[in-house]
């Protein structure tokens, strides 16, 4: 999967404070010096994605060329004109001065970084790469691996996406919360290459289609609810979720993801007052604007991954397909992380803080995310 993240980059530039941008050192066994780098960007005050990037000198690059054969690349032949040309995916650095930058190889990529934070940071970016699992203690958590970093014009939407191929069944379909809370839970999977297996495997990742900010007495919303939901093989019918998937297929659909990782917004009404407040309200002495505070309401911090759109491009024209696998052929290659595995953890934990920044209308694309 590819994540493009489009916010205010905060890198933490204070070296005796949690968070240091900048985890370079020196490898144990090789004693090459590597470099770390780790910085949010924030699409909202209380959202925001940590996004890495390290590299350390090799002998040689594998890569591809521009017609798709794979090659490999002298390291010392790695900044040649005639050698960048020949790549097919360079990593984009535009967002300093000088213009554009390109590059194949990580290390120079997060020394660039570590060289123009001070550009980079509060900065409003767009950034782009690749997500990668990172597999520990029987989790499988996201990583978010750079591969370009541009400077990004203050009308451009903000926003954490991350897009790919999303596979699932007639059983990963739960709408136990719809009733009350209008959300399905799809307990889907997406392929990911599996160190420890040296293959790719399935990885488990839920999704949710919420419906939270749907008017069900707007026309316009229910038709842009259903239509989205029939994607994936289910239908709005008075009120409630057909599913109408056969249980023995395994379905594939390219989908675009809200990535949420902070405190969630919690709509201010009657029910956050006090008994004094709402008499106070019932006598006609105020308004419940009178008690709105002056700041957004936040609670506590979640992560989830909700789904808001389909890449509906070729194959997929109609929507979801089914995959050639049997169902039996595709569970044998689900992976569940042992507990016992451990390949580091390398995430930092946001903090999210309430503020009162810029309210965002709902419009066709927010609703929802």
């Amino acid at each position: 999967m590819r994540f493009n993240f489009t916010g205010n980059a905060y890198a933490e530039t204070d070296d005796s404070k949690k968070g240091y941008f900048d985890r370079s050192g020196i490898t144990k066994e090789s004693k090459e010096p590597y470099t770390s780098i780790t910085f949010s960007v924030a699409s909202a005050n209380n959202n925001r994605g940590y996004v890495e990037c390290f590299g350390m000198k090799q002998d040689t690059i594998k890569t591809v060329d521009v017609d798709g054969n794979k090659i490999e690349i002298d390291w010392d032949d790695r900044d040649s004109e005639g050698v960048l040309k020949t790549v097919r995916s360079k990593k984009v650095m535009n967002f300093t001065e000088d213009g554009r930058k390109e590059f194949i190889a990580d290390l120079d990529i997060a020394n660039f970084i570590k060289e123009h934070v001070y550009e980079l940071n509060k900065k409003k970016v767009t950034v782009t790469g690749q997500v990668k699992k990172n597999f520990y203690q029987g989790n499988a958590k996201d990583r978010f691996v750079i591969d370009g970093i541009y400077a990004a014009t203050d009308d451009k939407k903000n926003g954490l996406n991350i897009t790919g191929d999303f596979f699932f069944t007639k059983d990963s379909i739960d709408t136990a919360d719809w009733k009350k809370d209008r959300k399905i839970i799809i307990n889907g999977y997406t392929e990911e290459y599996v160190p420890s297996e040296k293959a790719n495997k399935y990885v488990s990742r839920q999704l949710i289609f919420d419906c939270s900010k749907v008017d069900f007495d707007n026309e316009r919303h229910v038709n842009l609810a259903n239509y989205r939901i029939s994607q994936i093989g289910l239908k709005l019918e008075d009120g409630a979720i057909k599913n109408n998937l056969k249980a023995k297929n395994v379905y594939k659909i390219p989908v675009v993801i809200s990535y949420i990782n902070g405190a969630e917004e919690i709509a201010f009404d009657e029910s956050e007052l006090t008994e004094n407040q709402k008499t106070a309200i019932e006598l006609g002495l105020k308004t419940l604007d009178d008690f709105r505070p002056k700041g957004k309401i936040y609670g506590d911090k979640i992560v989830e991954y909700k789904l808001t759109d389909f890449d509906l491009r070729g194959d997929y024209a109609d929507g979801c397909v089914t995959i050639e696998d049997t169902l039996d052929e595709f569970e044998k290659n689900i992976y569940v992380p042992a507990k016992e595995e451990d390949e580091g953890e390398i995430m930092n934990k946001p903090t999210s803080k309430n503020n009162d920044k810029d309210d965002i209308d709902i419009d066709d694309e927010d609703l929802f995310s």
